[in-house]
């Protein structure tokens, strides 16, 4: 929509806690060009009591492993780094400013935990060229939906649209029908008048447009984007195709092996994110619970995959190991069997199945319950089930070279590998592939897939286990 379009709209803005934007902003965006010192910082952490004593909480945490205690502002910016205190500063001042907004179907705590995950992994990814400003980055991913919370301010009917499979462009419809306007235009007419740099609220407008029209930092949100969400928004459809981060590597001047690179790092860095929102938001919002502890095995080819920084975002806790490693492991599966856990998965479907029937309970959504049950054990190789309890989990992230028994467990995702042999009855299989028309029998996903579309994969593939509403 043209600038002049968005004109009518800005008393949304006017109306809402965001008409003016923190002093801190100003600073931050002049350090893009000059780094500001320690001691300007310092300076600006030392008049607030909150975020001094949130910057010192993080500089002591266990997960940046320092030794010693860190006990002067000085000190902690010294260890955490200048560029890092002052986007927390920053992203603490911008929620300290929102906290008393009162939002209808959206949770303000997961904006921000979003928000601050964009900003982080748009900041890693930048670490990958040689042209992106880090904090640049980082400042963009961090505003880029700041105008979602004017329109979710508003008076609206509850909507189960985020609840259930949908779209980005299911999204901009809500959206549109609603207040005429998408969160994402509501933005960048924002930033305009907050007086950003051009390049910011270029990158912003032109995110979510056609590959071929991003800019380069506009490429670099989307992907961040693509890939917070898989943590934050599991009812969200990936957007990513095979043809567009073709295109947008191509902007960005990288290769598919920058691309792995980057997103093998990203469970790492989504955790480090995570602990610091925890210690800035009043409430930190709930994990992920679609896929939360979903176990999963996974047979690839690589130890670094795309598939598996996808499964571990998505929540699931994964086994990696290679064809070769698999097939070794259902030939021991055959030897000891499995009837025990299939049983008891029936008589358990059976009892519910009864107990439905009779009227005693109300029947429970079947997909809901599918994966409740789906996920509720998993099937451990006999030596894992023998082994000391102090000895289980002694190398709980094996390499795909050095793990020697395969675990199964009721997820079994091939990385772009055919399954050659039988899997065990419990294990509900799912093929990776990048090909237009995989030659398979097996559900499929798309190189690029979120959560949702694992689930769906799933259940649409083992119907008959599902019980059917009367």
């Amino acid at each position: 929509m043209p600038t002049d379009e968005l004109q009518p709209y800005e008393h949304l803005i006017d109306e809402s806690a965001l008409t003016a934007p923190p002093a801190i902003l100003l600073k931050v965006v002049h350090s893009l060009n000059s780094e500001m010192s320690t001691e300007q910082i310092s300076e600006i952490v030392a008049h607030e009591q909150t975020l001094s004593a949130q910057i010192m909480r993080l500089a002591n945490s266990s997960f940046f492993g320092f030794k010693g205690e860190i006990n002067t502002i000085e000190r902690a910016i010294t260890i955490l780094g200048t560029s890092m205190v002052l986007n927390i500063a920053l992203t603490s001042f911008l929620v300290g400013q929102t906290r008393s907004l009162h939002l209808h179907n959206c949770d303000l705590n997961q904006f921000w935990l979003h928000s601050f995950l964009v900003a982080d992994f748009a900041r890693e990814f930048a670490h990958s060229t040689a042209e992106q400003n880090y904090d640049e980055a980082y400042l963009t991913g961090l505003l880029h939906d700041l105008g979602a919370l004017p329109l979710y301010s508003q008076e609206q009917e509850k909507t189960d649209l985020f609840s259930k499979p949908h779209t980005a462009e299911n999204v901009d419809e809500y959206e549109r029908d609603n207040w005429g306007i998408t969160s994402t235009e509501l933005t960048y007419l924002l930033l305009k008048k907050w007086n950003l740099p051009e390049k910011i609220t270029t990158a912003v407008a032109d995110f979510q447009n056609d590959a071929q029209e991003r800019t380069p930092l506009g490429a670099c949100l989307f992907f961040a984007n693509e890939f917070a969400s898989l943590i934050t928004k599991p009812y969200r459809k990936n957007q990513l195709t095979l043809q567009k981060a073709e295109q947008l590597l191509e902007k960005t001047e990288l290769s598919w092996e920058h691309l792995i690179h980057y997103a093998s790092n990203l469970p790492l860095v989504a955790a480090r994110g995570r602990q610091i929102m925890d210690t800035i938001l009043q409430n930190p919002p709930p994990r992920n619970q679609l896929l939360n502890e979903a176990q999963v095995t996974l047979i690839s080819e690589s130890e670094k995959s795309l598939v598996k920084a996808q499964l571990e975002l998505s929540g699931c806790n994964v086994a990696a190991v290679s064809p070769e490693q698999s097939f070794q492991g259902r030939q021991k599966d055959d030897q000891h069997g499995t009837s025990e856990q299939v049983s008891s998965d029936i008589g358990e479907t059976a009892a519910h199945q009864s107990e439905n029937s009779a009227g005693t309970v109300p029947r429970e959504h079947p997909l809901k319950r599918f994966f409740r049950q789906l996920f509720r054990e998993h099937q451990r190789s006999p030596s894992m089930k023998d082994a000391p309890a102090g000895e289980k989990h002694e190398h709980a992230t094996p390499s795909i070279q050095q793990q020697t028994e395969v675990c199964w467990h009721p997820i079994a995702v091939f990385d772009h590998v055919t399954p050659q042999q039988e899997l065990p009855p419990f294990v509900q299989p799912v093929v990776v592939t990048s090909e237009a028309d995989p030659q398979t029998t097996y559900p499929t996903l798309h190189i690029f897939f979120s959560g949702i579309e694992l689930a769906e994969a799933i259940s649409d593939h083992d119907e008959q286990n599902l019980p059917q509403n009367s």
